[in-house]
């Protein structure tokens, strides 16, 4: 009988998911910056409710940390202020090592990161993105599983940009989930109203970041520009005709559809 033993020094964080658990051990001592950030994230619990958002084969990664997903809407996750970027190359983007994501130059990282699934280290070591702990253990097992997952282009669901490549464990069906209560157009405004319904819990008005839920009336498509209450919400384009009391549908009838953490957490300090 062996025994296969993985020594770690580190900070320990748990990555607990529909998908499966693993565990990454942060480079506390040569990454303190990057490791400092991605712990404050977790002591927020920002990372909960958070999804895989994409998934590509170049740069071989999976991506998180930038949304989160909860009872079909997603939003962003909050982030704080960029962070001083401490690339080295002796830590480079190997498999199973975590990185910082970032949508500029190297002090642009906030809340995103990634995993690197392959040798990304002739891509992204020339363009210093920070590696800042390893996934230990039998975690790859999992986090390879995430990137073979099928993936679904969600930005007519999403609205977002960032939503091309998300592997997704099921079909995604448009207009899946169906609303509470009935609605009522009137053509040529842009208003819709409802009875019983919850607009507030079950849609998203239009973010800064251009996520926004779809909302489809009489088999017409419509995004939402804003949510005013529960019975009253403001789309983008007027209806041009009239339907009162109808049934409406909107995306994502099923979280569990999507790669979601429950808990990001530390287990070891």
């Amino acid at each position: 009988a062996s025994v296969q033993v993985d020594f770690v020094t580190g900070t320990l964080v748990q990555f607990t998911s529909n998908a499966g658990t693993y565990e990454v051990e942060l480079f506390d001592t040569v990454s303190p910056i990057a490791t400092n950030n991605f712990v404050s994230y977790v002591n927020d619990n920002s990372y909960n409710n958070s999804i895989i958002h994409r998934s590509v084969a170049s740069p071989a990664i999976i991506q998180g940390g930038g949304f989160t997903l909860n009872n079909g809407l997603f939003n962003n996750v909050s982030k704080k202020p960029a962070i001083e970027n401490q690339f080295n190359a002796a830590r480079g983007n190997i498999a199973g090592t975590i990185a910082m994501a970032r949508p500029g130059g190297p002090n642009t990282a906030t809340n995103e990161w990634f995993i690197n699934t392959g040798d990304n280290r002739a891509g992204l070591d020339g363009q210093s993105f920070e590696a800042f702990g390893r996934v230990v253990g039998n975690g790859m097992t999992v986090v390879n599983s995430i990137r073979a997952l099928t993936n679904t282009d969600l930005t007519a669901e999403a609205g977002a940009s960032a939503f091309t490549d998300v592997p997704t464990r099921s079909a995604i069906v448009e207009f899946g989930r169906n609303l509470t209560g009935t609605v009522s157009t009137t053509a040529n405004s842009t208003t819709i109203t409802g009875v019983g319904t919850r607009f507030t819990t079950e849609l998203q008005g239009n973010s800064s970041s251009g996520i926004r839920s779809r909302i489809q009336i009489n088999g017409e498509t419509f995004i939402v520009a804003s949510i005013t209450n529960d019975t009253t919400l403001v789309v983008t384009a007027a209806p041009t005709t009239a339907v009162s009391n109808v049934a409406a549908k909107t995306d994502i009838a099923d979280d569990s559809q999507l790669v979601k953490f429950s808990t990001i957490q530390r287990v070891l300090v």
